[in-house]
């Protein structure tokens, strides 16, 4: 299905524009993990299933782990009481700038006033990393308030365009989604 969405494009060049939700690190735990083609591929399912992720969904397993072979990324998961509630992966690049390719709470963990903390501990990992600059893109068909708690942080609008973007229906993400676990089954059934 073809539909319009607006790509916001938004920045962060220095650390002094870094707004922290206060309490953010009383209140949430953050891991860092190793990337698992697996893991990585049920978090992305996970957190973006409701908002129309599906730029990783027809990746097979190969792609998962080429990318993670290829791309210096840290995944990370937070917790808050001990209890799951979304993930973050960074993408360091050699132009020492930290793309956060993906960020969010899952469905579950939404509406619990834990976006704003959780994306504070994600822009905080990011500064540790020493980079020149940290962005990210986000759309309109992104949780409402997503736009509204990144500039709230301190990330500001560089870019803004409409795309007319073919969104698979909820049949072909379906399928996707299946085609991954049927073609994980088989690859690693033998191994059981």
């Amino acid at each position: 299905m073809q539909q319009k969405v607006t790509i916001f494009y938004l920045e962060m060049t220095n650390k002094n524009q870094f707004i922290p939700k206060i309490g953010f690190e009383d209140e949430i735990e953050i891991k860092e993990i190793e990337n698992d083609e697996y893991l990585n591929f049920v978090f992305f399912t996970g957190v973006g299933l409701p908002f129309k992720w599906y730029s990783r969904l027809k990746w097979n397993i190969s792609e998962w782990q080429n990318y993670f072979k290829n791309n210096n990324v840290k995944t990370y998961l937070g917790f808050h009481r001990n209890k799951l509630i979304g993930y973050y992966e960074l993408e360091i690049q050699a132009d020492n700038n930290i793309e956060i390719m993906f960020f969010g709470l899952l469905p579950n963990q939404i509406g619990k006033a834990l976006g704003s903390k959780f994306l504070s501990h994600a822009i905080n990992s990011s500064w540790k990393l020493n980079p020149k600059r940290i962005y990210l893109h986000t759309c309109s068909i992104d949780h409402q308030f997503a736009y509204q708690n990144y500039v709230s942080r301190g990330f500001e609008l560089y870019k803004q365009e409409d795309e007319i973007e073919d969104i698979p229906s909820k049949n072909e993400f379906v399928e996707m989604i299946s085609n991954y676990y049927n073609n994980y089954i088989d690859r690693f059934s033998s191994n059981l």
